[in-house]
C-alpha cells in the first residue's frame, strides 16, 4: 500500500495498517464460526443435518490450492501455492477433539515479488513444512481454538522480522534510505511486529481456513432458505466490539444426489474495523510520527475500506465430510486491493 507519504516511519506504518486491518477484520470469520448456532432460527424437522466426520483416529487428506493477488499495475504481487494438507483427529489434553493440520508438500511461487523477498518466501514455506497446527473443536464440530499457538507464534514472528528487514530499500539508488530513515523504519516495525504477532491478531489469521472448514459442521439449515444474521466479536486490538453480518444459503446439488452446496458470506463493519485500528495506532505512534500526518493517513484508510469473506462448500450429507471448499477473502483499501483464494479438495 502506498499513500504518497514518502520514505520513513509513517509510510511503513500506513502500509502495515492494511495488514493489521485485515487481521482485525478476519477475526469476524472466527467469531462467525463460533456463532454458527445462534443468530438465526433453525426450523426443527425441516432442517437438513449431517454427522460430524471428526472422530478420533480419522484422517482426511486435502489437496490445497492458494492464490493471493495484492496491488495493481506495476506494484501487483501474485503468489500461487499448493500443498497436501493432512487433518488427523486426535484426543486433546482435556479429553476433547483436536484436528492436527499438517502441510506435507507445500510449494509457493511468486510474481512481482521483490528480489529480496524471494528467500524469505522460500524460508517460510520450508519452516511450516510438516509443522502441525492443532485445532480444538467443539462437540458439534465447530472451531474452538488453536491449542499449540505457543509453538507456531515464535516461528511466525521470526519470519515476519525477516520480511520486514528485507523490505528496507538497499543500494545507492533513489529508493535507498538514509541511516535516519532506516532507524525510523526499524522503530516503527518493531511496534508493528509486536501487534501483528499478538495471539489476538495471529490466531484468527492462522485459523482462517480451519475455522471456515468447520463452520458447516453438522448442518442444521433448511434448504433454499437464506439466513441473515448479525454478530459481534471482541476487538483484538483492545477494548470494545466489532459487528459483522453473515449470510447462509444451502441448496441440494441436483447432479450429485446426496450432496449439498452451501454458501456463507461474512462482512465485518468496515467503520468498526477502522475505528479499532485508529485507537491502536494513535496510542502507539502519535508521539513518534505526529498526530496530524497520522490522522490524515487514517482518514484516507477510512474513506474506502471494505472487507468480506465468501466461502462455498460441497458437503456429503451421509458422512458430513466437506468434499470441496473455496474461500475468497477480499480487502479493499484506498490505494490497494488484496484477494486471497484458498481451495480444499478431498482426496479420500
Amino acid at each position: 500500500m502506498t499513500t504518497g507519504t514518502g520514505h520513513g516511519g509513517l509510510a511503513w506504518a500506513v502500509a502495515c495498517m492494511g495488514m493489521l486491518a485485515a487481521g482485525v477484520a478476519w477475526g469476524a470469520e472466527g467469531a462467525g464460526a463460533a456463532a454458527a448456532t445462534k443468530g438465526f432460527d433453525k426450523a426443527a424437522g425441516e432442517a437438513l443435518a449431517w454427522p460430524s466426520p471428526w472422530t478420533v483416529g480419522t484422517t482426511l487428506v486435502y489437496d490445497q490450492h492458494y492464490e493471493s493477488i495484492e496491488g495493481t499495475g506495476e506494484g501487483r504481487v501474485r503468489l500461487v501455492g499448493t500443498d497436501v494438507t493432512e487433518i488427523a483427529v486426535v484426543e486433546g489434553p482435556d479429553g476433547g477433539i483436536v484436528q492436527r493440520w499438517t502441510g506435507r508438500d507445500p510449494e509457493m511461487t511468486g510474481e512481482g515479488l521483490p528480489e529480496a523477498m524471494q528467500p524469505v518466501m522460500e524460508a517460510a514455506v520450508e519452516s511450516f513444512r510438516d509443522l502441525p497446527l492443532d485445532i480444538a473443536i467443539n462437540e458439534d464440530g465447530s472451531y474452538r481454538a488453536i491449542t499449540n499457538l505457543e509453538v507456531v507464534l515464535p516461528l511466525y514472528r521470526t519470519l515476519l522480522e525477516q520480511a520486514m528487514e528485507a523490505g528496507i530499500p538497499a543500494g545507492g539508488g533513489e529508493a535507498a534510505l538514509t541511516d535516519v530513515e532506516t532507524a525510523e523504519y526499524r522503530k516503527v516495525m518493531a511496534v508493528m511486529i509486536d501487534a501483528m504477532t499478538s495471539p489476538e491478531i495471529i490466531e484468527p489469521e492462522l485459523a482462517s481456513t480451519p475455522a471456515a472448514l468447520n463452520f458447516v459442521a453438522t448442518g442444521g439449515l433448511v434448504a433454499g432458505r437464506r439466513y441473515i444474521f448479525d454478530d459481534t466479536y471482541d476487538n483484538p486490538l483492545g477494548a470494545g466490539e466489532i459487528s459483522a453480518r453473515h449470510s447462509l444459503l444451502l441448496e441440494p446439488i441436483a447432479e450429485t444426489p446426496g450432496r449439498v452446496r452451501l454458501e456463507w458470506t461474512s462482512q465485518p463493519d468496515s467503520a468498526g474495523v477502522v475505528a479499532a485500528l485508529e485507537s491502536f495506532v494513535q496510542a502507539t505512534f502519535e508521539e513518534a510520527l505526529g498526530e496530524e500526518a497520522l490522522q490524515a493517513a487514517i482518514d484516507d484508510l477510512a474513506a474506502g475500506a471494505h472487507f468480506s469473506t465468501e466461502v462455498r462448500y460441497e458437503v456429503d450429507v451421509a458422512t458430513g465430510r466437506i468434499e470441496r471448499m473455496e474461500m475468497v477473502e477480499t480487502q479493499h483499501l484506498p490505494d490497494s486491493d488484496s484477494v486471497e483464494t484458498t481451495r480444499l479438495i478431498l482426496r479420500n
